[in-house]
């Protein structure tokens, strides 16, 4: 569900403030709409098609694969934190290059992830659109596979987790900054 700022709401449509409600100083502008990706506005996890796809194309070892299944068990039960589960999925990135999935993100979403946006929460993103609210997508996810999201959806703002470029040009497998989960998606936004 979305988010406002200002955590106002209305009989006739929880959306949308009546005007009773909305202080007058307000401009649509100054409302921010935010929109979680994984399992809100995709009806499903990214990371799942997006592993599924790498391991067709053998571009993921069967080590990795196998390593992220057992902390997977784990992790459904708890045992295993959000930021440990992320850390240990950002390392996959260690010793490529950025541009190699940047190339290949557009058609990515365009083929495998826009036929699983949820239509209820893409209208939702539509209507505050159309009120002048500002759109922001928060998510876990990494940076190159939300950028042709935010450009189909209009999104104003993205808050994500970004990948740390090395001196060397490659990916080293960690985040750039705080991995946008949990606590650090509040302070984010």
């Amino acid at each position: 569900m979305p988010k406002k700022i200002n955590e106002m709401k209305s009989q006739e449509n929880p959306c949308q403030p009546s005007s009773s409600e909305r202080p007058q100083h307000t401009k649509p502008e100054h409302i921010g709409a935010f929109f979680d990706f994984d399992e809100t506005l995709l009806d499903i996890e990214s990371s799942r098609i997006g592993f599924r796809y790498l391991w067709q194309r053998r571009m993921i070892p069967l080590t990795f694969v196998l390593k992220v299944m057992a902390a997977d068990f784990f992790y459904k039960r708890h045992w295993i934190p959000d930021e440990k589960m992320a850390g240990m999925l950002l390392k996959f990135y260690r010793g490529r290059r950025l541009e190699d999935f940047q190339q290949g993100a557009e058609a990515f979403y365009h083929e495998h992830l826009k036929s699983h946006l949820a239509p209820n929460i893409v209208a939702r993103v539509r209507m505050h659109r159309q009120q002048g609210h500002r759109l922001v997508l928060i998510s876990g996810s990494v940076r190159y596979l939300l950028e042709p999201v935010i450009k189909d959806l209009q999104f104003d703002h993205l808050l994500c987790t970004d990948l740390e470029v090395g001196a060397d040009g490659r990916l080293t497998g960690r985040a750039k900054g705080p991995v946008c989960l949990d606590s650090n998606k509040r302070v984010l936004a």
